[in-house]
């Protein structure tokens, strides 16, 4: 059994644990409780969410960017696989390819489509290089093969093809990164 004192020390210890919290066993005056602090926790604060990523692209951004798609499927049927290329098909063709800059690159669209409006600039120079090749071979109209002007005919028709290609390829890469814009 404790002994009275280990009592009376115990007894001491809660009664100064009593008066240090509050509890005296006393009324509180007014004074008392309007100095204490309410004890209920506040509603936490609903925040909406914030968006970080990028702005959506503008109806004027949306309409450049499908349109690059869309020249890039009439630059590449430009010519049928067995197709006698005439005089007419290649200034056709010359003409097409020389839309490029008036269609896709009258002006950069946006800051954010640099690096896309870059790389059209890049496949409009190629196609530019394909219609002047194509205008070419078109004022040479060559129909006797092994002629003098035969070599300068077939050389014209590689070029344009050249920069045919070259010009796909650039816009293929223009709108794979406009994708990830």
């Amino acid at each position: 059994m404790p002994s009275t004192g280990s009592r009376f020390a115990l007894a001491a210890v809660v009664a100064f644990a009593m008066v240090a919290s509050g509890c005296t066993g006393g009324a509180a005056t007014p004074a008392e409780t309007a100095a204490q602090p309410a004890t209920t926790t506040p509603a936490p604060i609903t925040r909406a969410p914030t968006y970080s990523g990028p702005e959506p692209l503008t109806n004027a951004e949306f309409a450049w960017l499908a349109a690059l798609p869309k020249f890039a499927i009439k630059a590449g049927d430009t010519f049928d696989q067995n197709e006698v290329l005439t005089p007419a098909k290649l200034r056709s063709v010359a003409s097409l390819f020389r839309s490029c800059r008036r269609q896709l690159a009258p002006g950069l669209p946006s800051s954010r489509l640099l690096p896309v409006y870059e790389l059209v600039v890049k496949a409009c120079r190629e196609f530019d290089k394909a219609a002047a090749c194509f205008a070419t071979a078109a004022r040479l109209d060559i129909r006797v093969e092994g002629s003098p002007d035969d070599l300068a005919f077939r050389r014209a028709l590689r070029c344009g093809f050249a920069g045919q290609r070259a010009g796909q390829a650039a816009l293929g890469e223009a709108m794979k990164k406009g994708e990830k814009i």
